[in-house]
């Protein structure tokens, strides 16, 4: 007579070894694998996404920022044009084309001629003083690869591109083009026009 042999105390079978236990099948595996690929996509695409949001965001603040500088800038300069005499000496007026402009300004009570040329896909601001002739430039904003100056005559009503008449203009139009910093692409902005008061009814006679 054979005795069973009882198991010993703590002893459990291994799950590992039950016969309802099995492994995942071929099929089973390709479904996961196609799932998890699916997911990474769709995590992907949001990320190119937000990534891209991102950039036309910065790019457009860099865009009114730079509409901003421009304005101000220029606007300083062409209010501060200068008419009367000086010494006695009549001084030439705005002489402007496509490329910039110059004209007679009081600056900080000192005499001098101010302008902004476009050079090098930028605009650079030029200072000549009349009393010591120092000249000094300063680069205001680069990144333009495209722009223009017009000019507006009051007495004809027209823009015109090149300015040398003994009066000033009515406005000074700036129409130009934005570079890109990320993909190098370029694309208009706003046209910039600021007012010539002095000489005018609104300024100075």
């Amino acid at each position: 007579m054979v005795s069973a042999r009882l198991p010993s105390p703590g002893w459990k079978r291994s799950k590992a070894f039950s016969p309802s236990s099995r492994g995942f099948t071929l099929f089973e595996v390709l479904v996961a694998i196609t799932l998890t690929g699916f997911i990474m996509l769709g995590i992907l695409n949001v990320l190119q996404n937000t990534a891209a949001f991102s950039r036309r965001s910065y790019s457009r603040g860099d865009e009114e920022r730079a509409i901003r500088l421009l304005t101000r800038r220029l606007e300083e300069t062409l209010n501060s044009a200068y008419l009367c005499p000086y010494l006695g000496v009549e001084l030439t007026l705005l002489r402007g084309d496509t490329r910039g402009f110059t004209l007679p300004v009081c600056r900080e009570g000192a005499p001098g001629r101010a302008g902004f040329f476009l050079r090098a896909g930028g605009l650079v601001y030029q200072w000549e003083g009349i009393r010591d002739g120092e000249v000094t430039e300063e680069t205001v904003i680069a990144r333009l690869p495209e722009a223009a100056f017009s000019y507006l005559d009051g007495k004809t009503g027209l823009w015109v591109s090149y300015w040398q008449e003994d009066y000033y203009p009515r406005l000074v139009r700036l129409r130009l083009n934005w570079r890109e910093a990320e993909t190098g692409g370029s694309g208009p902005l706003p046209d910039i026009i600021i007012p010539v008061l002095v000489g005018t009814e609104y300024g100075i006679e």
